[in-house]
């Protein structure tokens, strides 16, 4: 499956499966994504945890699913770490993750942003515009889901990575809850995650 030699950055990572595989192939990743996948994998296995890059399963009903990222604690609970760096609609997200959920995979999603940018994420402006009624009825803004774990990651694009590892934030808007990649990857493996809507919160 895909294969990264340990401990090297590589500038272009080849992804090779094996002959007559029939599952689904992934499409060609920026060099950004690639190499958050890998510093997630390092992250979880610093803490101890098993971490595999591209690992498929079916739910189920039959559904094909391949993570980014799997990480398995130590009881056997599987977390999967999807890096989303393009536009992706709400009910992609919710499918995607409803797929995991039925195979008993906890499902994250790392998302990126454009350092600079003060712009809402597309998912967090279409939950927003689906909970209009709460807003106007409470005066809360709902730019997160219930249904959907997210971190996010500041970047300047899908072309550069920094040398030192990203940190990861829980939301991007005030009050910024900002950790480094191993201790928010454990905290997300854990479960040490509420949401209290309108937002998630650590606990």
């Amino acid at each position: 499956m895909a294969c990264l030699a340990e401990g090297i950055y590589p500038r272009v990572a080849i992804f090779a499966h094996n002959s007559g595989y029939k599952g689904e192939k992934p499409e060609n990743e920026s060099y950004a994504h690639t190499r958050l996948k890998i510093d997630v994998v390092k992250a979880a296995r610093e803490l101890g945890y098993k971490a595999d890059l591209e690992v498929c399963g079916e739910s189920p009903d039959g559904f094909k699913w391949r993570a980014d990222v799997m990480v398995t604690d130590h009881n056997g609970q599987q977390t999967a770490f999807e890096i989303q760096m393009s536009s992706q609609t709400l009910a992609e997200y919710r499918r995607r993750t409803e797929r995991y959920t039925l195979s008993g995979v906890r499902c994250c999603w790392v998302l990126m942003y454009k350092l600079g940018s003060s712009r809402l994420h597309h998912l967090e402006h279409a939950i927003h515009c689906e909970n209009q009624d709460f807003c106007k009825e409470t005066g809360l803004v709902q730019i997160e889901d219930d249904r959907l774990v997210t971190l996010r990651v500041m970047l300047e694009g899908t072309d550069t990575y920094p040398e030192k590892r990203p940190t990861l934030f829980l939301r991007q808007h005030f009050p910024i809850e900002q950790l480094q990649m191993p201790e928010a990857i454990d905290r997300v493996v854990q479960n040490k995650l509420h949401w209290a809507r309108p937002r998630w919160r650590w606990t």
